[in-house]
């Protein structure tokens, strides 16, 4: 570890799934992009022997001796090609850190997670190195919107350059430029090391919320494939988080018995999914980067699009009241509304046409969160994983209390 080196920030995106969502289980395509909100890392060098985490989104403070951690007897692993997390060396983690067996926690799968990555460097050149890592992330935990995989991605990001394993971006021109992105090749190493501790926090991903927190912009998915999409406009939504937890798990399940118990109706609603995410595929090829040009028939069919795919998530059962009270609501006002994810609750994704009114969206949002909604005025498309040169005045409000 270079001596000069203090301090790293790093950050990674949160993401939203705007089609093919359930569809996907059945090898059709899903699109996938990056959201505005994000989980922010600093790493900081400490001056005793002591590796320390505070994640408060998942009221995670915890403090171990790197000595103490030195003495497991972890597997070697190469973080260039990690090999997934075995059940041993997880139940080493466990009973290092005194958890009940699968647990469920997002603490715990956290510190889990943490321990699998730290460790991990060990191999690197042989060190620990004593750190404080600090947390904080805009995007709310368990409501489908990747905040896992950002917090894999930061964690993997920051370590793998600590140690040395990848070079840190640098500019010449650093007092201007706001953050720095990583080589694809760099790209690569972390995206692989975050998929594995992707694995820990949801048993078998698809892939998609990690590569997404890496490379940004946005994804074509389909059959454990995910191809990049090279151009996507700024999309500007309202991402709204109905605060009524679900289980992605249960809602896949009950899908699945439907769709092999009536075949005849669930293949083809299956394929109408996507239909619709290649039409919206071929939408995006033709909208203009700015948002600010007014594309008036192609924003009414990607608003058809955004239509037809609710009322297909709510004929195979995963929509919910207050989805389709925010569908309503946001109806009222000329606004078009889907659920995002899983459904059964979770968030929902409302978008804006570039010519979209300030004061109809204020007044939305407003409406929104007098229901007792979460609602945030957001662009998909942004960057992936990024170090930082200088903060924003709302990234350093939002990081006052990490580096202070």
């Amino acid at each position: 570890m270079d001596s000069k080196w203090k301090r790293i920030i790093v950050s990674a995106p949160g993401k939203v799934i705007l089609h093919g969502e359930h569809a996907v289980v059945y090898k059709e395509p899903a699109i996938a992009a990056s959201l505005d909100l994000r989980s922010y890392l600093c790493v900081e060098k400490r001056n005793d022997d002591k590796v320390s985490v505070q994640f408060p989104d998942v009221k995670l403070t915890a403090f171990w001796n790197t000595q103490d951690l030195k003495k497991l007897s972890i597997p070697k692993c190469d973080p260039l090609e990690p090999q997934p997390p075995s059940d041993e060396l997880l139940s080493l983690f466990r009973e290092f850190t005194q958890q009940k067996k699968d647990t469920t926690d997002p603490k715990d799968l956290a510190i889990l997670a943490f321990l699998y990555l730290y460790t991990a460097m060990q191999s690197t050149d042989g060190e620990l190195y004593p750190l404080d890592f600090k947390l904080m992330s805009q995007l709310p935990v368990g409501a489908g919107l990747g905040s896992s995989a950002s917090l894999s991605v930061c964690l993997s990001a920051a370590l793998l350059t600590v140690h040395g394993v990848i070079d840190q971006p640098c500019s010449s021109d650093a007092d201007k430029v706001m953050f720095g992105q990583w080589s694809a090749s760099h790209l690569e190493a972390i995206n692989k090391l975050a998929h594995q501790a992707e694995k820990i926090m949801h048993g078998n991903p698809s892939g998609i919320d990690n590569s997404i927190a890496t490379y940004g912009g946005a994804i074509r998915f389909q059959g454990g494939n995910i191809q990049k999409i090279d151009r996507i406009p700024e999309l500007r939504i309202l991402l709204t988080n109905t605060k009524v937890p679900r289980s992605t798990k249960a809602l896949v399940a009950d899908v699945r018995k439907k769709y092999y118990t009536y075949p005849e109706i669930f293949r083809p609603v299956m394929e109408s999914f996507a239909a619709v995410t290649e039409k919206a595929l071929e939408t995006f090829r033709m909208m203009p980067r700015d948002s600010s040009t007014e594309t008036t028939d192609l924003y009414s069919t990607f608003e058809d699009l955004v239509d037809i795919n609710q009322n297909l998530l709510k004929l195979i059962g995963v929509s919910h009241s207050t989805l389709e009270q925010i569908c309503q609501l946001t109806s009222d006002y000329g606004l078009h509304t889907k659920l995002t994810g899983a459904g059964g609750g979770g968030c929902a994704i409302t978008l804006l046409r570039p010519d979209t009114d300030p004061d109809i969206i204020e007044e939305v949002q407003e409406k929104l969160r007098s229901c007792g909604f979460d609602c945030w005025k957001t662009v998909v498309g942004g960057p992936g994983v990024v170090t930082h040169f200088i903060l924003t005045q709302q990234e350093q409000t939002l990081l006052n209390n990490l580096i202070s």
